[in-house]
């Protein structure tokens, strides 16, 4: 199912132009943004995250499984995790395809990458005065 049959359908409630889609495949995330809507179309832009094994995306990620899994398997009505206003609206399996697996073990502790990130750090801590 697309996300389009999806917002047709009515399972992921009334859509407008503008709203975010969060979507989540493996160990990605990507949010879904509807640009134009009209009666038998839909625009939209998708764009994935940073990936979750370099960044705090993963803590992010982990906290997003947990709320999902609450909603969806739980059956919880109510978000408990305090300041986090995502709302789960369905689950919905989407065909894709992934061929991507990547690890950039050897390149963060790369003696090299070290030096440069030892060397400019400072500058991206500090602002030079004009």
């Amino acid at each position: 199912m697309s996300i389009h049959q999806a917002t047709r359908a009515g399972k992921l409630g009334l859509q407008q132009t503008g709203n975010l889609l969060l979507a989540r495949h493996e160990d990605r995330l990507v949010y879904v943004q509807i640009m134009e809507k009209g009666n038998s179309f839909m625009v939209y832009t998708a764009k994935g995250l940073e990936l979750q094994e370099t960044s705090c995306h993963s803590l992010e990620a982990v906290r997003l499984d947990d709320i999902f899994q609450d909603a969806f398997e739980r059956g919880a009505s109510l978000n408990v995790f305090a300041f986090h206003t995502v709302t789960p609206l369905s689950s919905i399996p989407i065909k894709t395809y992934s061929a991507s697996k990547n690890s950039l073990t050897g390149i963060i502790e790369a003696p090299d990458t070290l030096k440069l990130v030892a060397k400019t750090f400072v500058q991206t801590l500090a602002r030079p005065c004009l």
